[in-house]
């Protein structure tokens, strides 16, 4: 299939959902919801939905996109005792953010932590060679299908940190769970959404939590590996600006800085979860 074949349907597949959740009134704030990662209708019960599992249980470090519909999740892991981690604005230097209770001054902004008008105050930046082992990804999504592919807005900000971390070996792509959230409306069967629209760098899921329930994918493609350094252009280079750090690191710093993690990997966890997460 041409590049523009697969453009165009993609195209086609994440305008048919924003009309449909449009029409029936199951997004909130900010509307319309075209040309977004939506904010739906029940987002806080696929949020709470996906925190019952036990990856999400037994996870210490997660990695969250910074949508609105995912700050009930961020706030919960957060006031859980967990280290998030979570984009910053395009156009800074740094991958992520690090969020952890212990940063918040107060009970208050405890409760917002999830919120980005709250956490941009306390957060820490992070270093690529700063960034610890992640247990759990979660990416956003406009369009899901139960093959575990999914379509978020098309820049592919998810793809480029998740090839990040593969490159630091922060995650595995045979063994870091990758989730999302969305609303039951937002799948469509896997004719639509199949196989042959994928590129070789577009990140599948595993599971994915919606207000009805969580529910395990059968996947058709493996998890990607590595940067597509042929498709990063000047653009996504600057919105992302950990990729300037990237390629200053030595294949031999790499290298010493993925067994590093390898090994800290190997060491078993403690349980820093303090307070159960579906209690939020």
């Amino acid at each position: 299939m041409k590049a523009e074949d697969w453009s165009g349907r993609k195209a086609a597949l994440r305008l048919q959902v924003w009309d449909k959740l449009e029409s029936v009134d199951a997004v909130l704030f900010p509307r319309p919801c075209h040309g977004r990662i939506p904010n739906c209708v029940g987002s806080a019960m696929a949020c709470r939905n996906l925190l019952e599992v036990p990856e999400m249980r037994e996870a210490s470090v997660v990695k969250v996109h910074p949508s609105i519909g995912a700050a009930a999740l961020r706030t919960a892991l957060v006031m859980a005792g967990k280290t998030v981690l979570v984009p910053p604005y395009p156009g800074a230097d740094f991958l992520y953010l690090q969020l952890h209770r212990d940063y918040f001054p107060s009970r208050a902004s405890l409760e917002w932590a999830g919120d980005k008008r709250e956490y941009l105050k306390w957060a820490k930046p992070m270093k690529l060679l700063d960034i610890p082992p992640v247990d759990v990804v979660v990416v956003a999504a406009c369009v899901m299908a139960m093959n575990g592919l999914r379509l978020g807005k098309g820049k592919g900000y998810g793809e480029v940190e998740w090839g990040i971390l593969t490159a630091l070996g922060a995650v595995d792509p045979s063994k870091t769970p990758v989730f999302s959230i969305c609303h039951d409306l937002q799948l469509v069967d896997t004719l639509l959404l199949s196989e042959d629209l994928m590129e070789t760098h577009d990140l599948p899921v595993d599971a994915f939590a919606t207000p009805t329930g969580f529910f395990r994918c059968k996947r058709v493609v493996k998890k990607p590996s590595g940067i597509r350094w042929d498709l990063v252009d000047s653009q996504l280079e600057e919105d992302i600006g950990a990729l300037r750090e990237l390629r200053r690191l030595g294949d031999a710093e790499l290298q010493q800085h993925r067994d590093a993690l390898a090994s800290r990997s190997a060491i078993p966890k403690q349980k820093l979860c303090q307070q159960d997460c579906s209690n939020f």
